[in-house]
């Protein structure tokens, strides 16, 4: 199976997709209609009004097409990836909403007729539901049909870039059989199958490259997929002219993503393939957008919770000596050291002795009064001025203090990308439960997907998560 039959189930799925969607929507809107006026909802909740005629309901269901289907478009719900399956509820429930806002403002300035606000409800809450069912029975058939017809692949070369080639083609959304590796050499496939051992990916060895036709043919491959290193150019033309006269669809990873862990796109120049790191989603207007959450947010914060911060405040200066205010440098954006603000929750004199320390579990230097800032996480309420202020951000990587700084650069890669943007009160990692005393790899795994993977859904998605983690007593 080539990239021609790939791309025609592709485009069967995508069809398939839309006429589910058109359906949901139409039997949606009936659906609404029938429950609100002709069902036993209709006398448990009678209308105000007359009941309006079944054709303004069907101008309705044009009307939600037309502006839901491109919005399904535009967020992604009909692209379909090779790569691992995507986690697309957030996506459907950000289209469900936002097609609701377009089509309330609609309605709010359209005034040729006037709906039924429980019958909009109940329309949306219809359509919603069936466009999850049809899309969920899609998935379900697709999964189930394409089982039968894997793509059988096979990766050229060895090491630990051809492991990572099996092991992403294998969990891709799309189910891949691996049928093992070709070897650059005949003297290596040689080697390898005297010694009856299997090279690092895990699979058996073909064969070497000078096989690849036979091999192709007894195995009955659909891809090949090289890891191309430097010195590998003649036998990656060898591999494409083998591939391309047996109809075999190749492809090729070049060898310095075996170490590049981020996202990498190509960018055309007159013909030219350029690989680039994907720009980040923070520049430009986005970093407007950002800037104006918090300062919508962490403003009224501010004024609302000026009694909290005045308690607070007397609470911490009775509690034990010292000042109210913990104050300490920290690292944003840029590597800018800023002085970062919380109620004070252990003693005045706790790294009197042992220096700069991560603050562990159920501390000893904390005081009475700080152990319950901490389990409610109140302590980090003074870091809403660091917003207002703009050194920090509602939601981004948590700073560190410069002397963890050097050392995470020094051993943790790409640790520095988690300093091109402000640094959060709350961020991806906390939600997920990497706070305090955890390994900082994961902690800057996570972080570096939030960095690359913003949007305004996903920050108002981490400030109700981290809300619900206080909430359930999950502060440290």
């Amino acid at each position: 199976m080539g990239q021609v039959e790939r791309q025609k189930r592709t485009t069967w799925l995508q069809f398939f997709w839309v006429v589910s969607d058109l359906v949901a929507i139409l039997f949606g809107v009936v659906l609404g209609y029938v429950i609100r006026f002709h069902s036993p909802f209709a006398v448990w909740v009678p209308p105000v009004n007359a009941i309006p005629p079944f054709d303004l309901y069907l101008l309705a269901a044009t009307a939600i097409v037309v502006v839901w289907v491109p919005l399904f478009y535009a967020l992604g719900l009909y692209r379909v990836e090779r790569g691992r399956a995507r986690h697309r509820r957030g996506d459907l429930t950000r289209g469900f909403v936002l097609g609701a806002l377009i089509l309330a403002a609609v309605g709010f300035f359209y005034r040729g007729a006037s709906f039924s606000r429980i019958g909009m409800v109940l329309t949306w809450l219809t359509i919603s539901t069936l466009v999850v069912l049809g899309r969920t029975l899609i998935y379900v058939a697709r999964r189930r049909f394409s089982k039968l017809t894997p793509i059988r692949f096979a990766v050229v070369g060895e090491g630990a870039l051809a492991s990572r080639i099996v092991e992403s083609l294998s969990q891709s959304s799309y189910p891949h059989e691996c049928a093992g590796v070709i070897t650059l050499a005949a003297e290596a496939s040689v080697a390898f199958a005297s010694a009856e051992s299997e090279p690092s990916s895990g699979t058996r060895v073909l064969g070497s490259l000078d096989e690849l036709a036979d091999i192709a043919r007894r195995e009955d491959l659909d891809l090949v997929v090289m890891a191309a290193s430097g010195g590998a150019v003649p036998a990656l033309d060898s591999a494409y002219i083998q591939c391309q006269r047996l109809d075999v669809d190749f492809q090729f990873v070049p060898e310095i993503l075996s170490v590049w862990r981020r996202s990498v796109g190509v960018e055309d120049v007159d013909g030219l393939p350029l690989l680039r790191l994907r720009d980040l989603p923070l520049t430009g207007w986005n970093g407007v957008v950002k800037r104006a959450l918090d300062l919508v947010v962490s403003i009224p914060l501010l004024v609302v919770l000026s009694p909290v911060f005045l308690i607070l405040a007397i609470a911490v200066k009775l509690s034990s000596p010292g000042p109210v205010f913990h104050r300490q440098v920290r690292v944003g954006r840029d590597r800018r050291p800023f002085e970062m603000v919380k109620f004070r929750s252990m003693r005045a004199d706790a790294e009197k002795e042992t220096g700069p320390v991560w603050a562990q579990a159920n501390d000893p230097r904390r005081t009475r009064l700080g152990t319950f800032l901490r389990k409610w996480s109140l302590d980090e309420l003074p870091q809403i001025w660091n917003v207002c202020k703009g050194e920090m951000s509602l939601v981004g990587p948590r700073p560190e203090r410069p002397k963890f700084v050097e050392e995470f650069e020094a051993s943790v890669q790409d640790y520095y990308d988690r300093h091109r943007i402000k640094s959060g009160v709350t961020g991806w990692a906390q939600v997920h439960g990497l706070r305090g005393n955890v390994p900082i790899e994961d902690r800057t795994a996570y972080d570096l997907y939030y960095i690359e993977n913003w949007s305004l859904w996903l920050d108002l998605r981490i400030l109700w998560m981290t809300a619900w983690a206080v909430f359930a007593h999950r502060g440290e």
